[in-house]
């Protein structure tokens, strides 16, 4: 067994372990789509892809198939998607329609809830690890991936970071976001040890990002959808039909979408096929290159606390490999 093959199996594993827990009963999923739709449950489909919400795919017994997502965390980012994907549809994005977004109680829990419209499709991912497209066709969809990726970063929001239900992020200044994690550093150098990080790589990562404050002045807040990856890519007869999942939505930097693809970059067509599509009518801007890698550093040092609580079996490598090549693209 080849080592992405082995990979991929283990990380299919953690994503069924972490599923095999979040289990709404049949009564809870029943009364969502009476609420949002008006009809019962003729089928339903578990969804076992992400790593925060409980996903179905339901068929009622009338009407179009939709989709209904659950969370369990604190904070609701169901409101802020709204807003998003309403923004997105506007500029000819073609994103899912939000239905319903609601709390249910029951004994055990409370249930951040939100009914959407399903996008016919199958993920880009799925496509590429089936085999089913050649590599002129999954450059040509990644190009069009770029184009559909311009016209969400024409979307201005006020503000970065994770946006609120008006488009408004948490910091008032690019600089006050990439510096932020400053604050936990010594959080974040005791997560890189639980993983087995080298605790010198993340203290050289703290150090470019201060130094380099000069590059995060005069900076546009634009919408970034902060995930935008292969697997929310929904491909119907060769194109994408459709971008989901602006959950993790927020004001940033335009080059914030691209470090997030090259940070995951060994399972993703290559960067700049999106960065020529994107270039077509988007503006990269001055000292896109350095952005890139400085944002990457910011998502590293973000990642290393999420990654400390999974048990991600993946953590350590992709970790020290995106701050090794990001830190030595600073010497």
């Amino acid at each position: 067994m080849n080592q992405n093959k082995q990979k991929d199996e283990n990380y299919q594993s953690f994503l069924e372990n972490l599923h095999g827990k979040l289990n709404a009963s049949d009564n809870v999923l029943e009364a969502i789509v009476k609420s949002s739709v008006g009809f019962r449950v003729k089928e339903k489909r578990k969804v076992v892809e992400g790593e925060v919400n409980e996903v179905y795919d339901i068929t009622p017994t009338h009407g179009e198939n939709i989709i209904v997502r659950i969370s369990r965390e604190k904070h609701n980012r169901f409101e802020a998607e709204k807003w998003a994907l309403d923004k997105c549809r506007d500029t000819g994005v073609q994103v899912p329609e939000i239905h319903l977004i609601s709390e249910v109680e029951t004994d055990k829990e409370k249930l951040h809830v939100c009914v959407e419209s399903k996008i016919e499709g199958v993920s880009l991912q799925t496509l590429i690890k089936q085999n089913a497209l050649s590599q002129n066709e999954i450059k040509e969809i990644t190009i069009s991936a770029g184009e559909i990726l311009s016209k969400i970063h024409s979307i201005k929001t006020t503000g970065f970071g994770e946006i609120n239900t008006f488009g408004v992020g948490e910091f008032e200044t690019w600089s006050e976001y990439m510096l932020n994690q400053d604050k936990k550093r010594d959080q974040i150098l005791e997560e890189a040890r639980k993983i087995g990080v080298d605790t010198k790589l993340v203290q050289q990562a703290f150090a470019i990002l201060d130094k380099n404050k000069d590059i995060y002045e005069h900076t546009d807040s634009r919408l970034a959808h902060s995930d935008y990856g292969i697997k929310h890519m929904l491909i119907h007869k060769d194109k994408i039909n459709g971008i989901i999942d602006f959950e993790n939505c927020r004001g940033a930097d335009i080059a914030y979408d691209f470090s997030w693809w090259n940070y995951f970059g060994q399972n993703r067509p290559p960067v700049e096929w999106l960065i020529e599509g994107y270039k077509k009518d988007g503006n990269l801007g001055e000292n896109f290159e350095t952005r890139m890698h400085l944002v990457k550093i910011r998502i590293a040092l973000d990642l290393l606390m999420y990654y400390g609580d999974t048990g991600h079996s993946f953590a350590k490598d992709i970790t020290v490999r995106n701050l090794t090549e990001d830190i030595t693209f600073f010497k």
